[in-house]
């Protein structure tokens, strides 16, 4: 499995039209996700942190779309990456 990288993870963010405050919210999820996996790493825990980093830009993917579908917005995430991040 591939990990996209950040400028990756943006890149499907815009292809999805996802909204510019759900793009500022995933950004400083991602920051956070980050600062804590670095701290945790430091104190023996062994993080991927380039997959908590994608993780947590891409989070939010199936938000928007899931407002229109009515379906969980993590699950419906999931499937819009599937085959796409995988390949």
């Amino acid at each position: 499995m591939s990990i996209p990288t950040r400028s990756e993870c943006l890149e499907l963010l815009q292809q999805f039209g996802m909204p510019e405050h759900i793009r500022r919210h995933s950004l400083i999820v991602t920051e956070i996700a980050l600062y804590l996996g670095t701290r945790l790493n430091q104190d023996s825990v062994r993080l991927d942190l380039p997959l908590v980093e994608a993780a947590a830009l891409l989070h939010d993917v199936g938000k928007m779309r899931s407002f229109e579908t009515g379906e969980n917005h993590a699950a419906l995430g999931a499937r819009m990456l599937d085959g796409i991040v995988h390949s």
